[in-house]
């Protein structure tokens, strides 16, 4: 068992700032690093800080970061999710992995959850540097989850994410929808969603449940 340090870390990404938390074990070799995210919607205080510990205790260095638009980090709307977005700050992350002294760069692993998990998989298959990936329940076929939404429910998502996309265009405000919701039009309509994400929002940080809804058309 591992003793070790955090310290906040901001990283450049694209014109945005990315906030994360920077977990040092006290080690003899430079460790090996974890580099983590949430999942849809989530932000890194969401449980994960409970993960980031176990690996920094076990040995790993590990950076756990919000994305932009979320927590932490910078950029507007607020709690937009852009998958292409998403993507550059997790390259962004990965490249100051890369470029840490205090870590083995050669040894970068990357964690993820659901939608994380399947931008971790995606990564691994692009960047040379990856030596390691651990998923789990990973987000990798839009078309296979698009079955699993209610068909009554779809000309009342694409109407509202067309009217919040078009309203983007224009410098409107976001029209957003909830991320779960027991009885509304949301973007996660089940039970075991409801639920689990209630039971990992820490009351501490602001979350306002609601996403830009031009997310649909993604």
């Amino acid at each position: 068992m591992h003793t070790y340090t955090v310290e906040p870390l901001y990283v450049a990404s694209g014109d945005e700032t990315i906030a994360a938390d920077f977990y040092l074990p006290k080690t003899n070799i430079k460790p090996a690093v974890i580099v983590m995210a949430h999942g849809f919607a989530g932000l890194r205080q969401f449980k994960l800080v409970q993960y980031a510990q176990r690996f920094a205790h076990a040995g790993y260095a590990v950076i756990l970061f919000d994305y932009r638009y979320w927590g932490g980090s910078t950029g507007k709307p607020r709690e937009l999710v852009s998958l292409s977005a998403q993507l550059d700050d997790w390259k962004s992350m990965i490249q100051y992995a890369s470029n840490c002294k205090s870590i083995d760069s050669r040894r970068i692993i990357l964690w993820g959850t659901s939608l994380s998990g399947g931008y971790a998989l995606s990564l691994a298959t692009d960047l040379k540097n990856i030596q390691a990936v651990m998923v789990q329940v990973p987000y990798v076929d839009g078309a296979e989850t698009a079955k699993l939404y209610p068909l009554q429910r779809y000309p009342e998502a694409l109407k509202r994410s067309s009217q919040d996309y078009m309203g983007s265009k224009m410098g409107l405000a976001p029209k957003t929808l909830p991320v779960v919701d027991q009885y509304k039009l949301c973007f996660l309509p089940t039970s075991d969603s409801y639920y689990g994400y209630h039971s990992i929002v820490n009351p501490d940080y602001y979350w306002s449940g609601e996403v830009p809804a031009r997310v649909f058309l993604i």
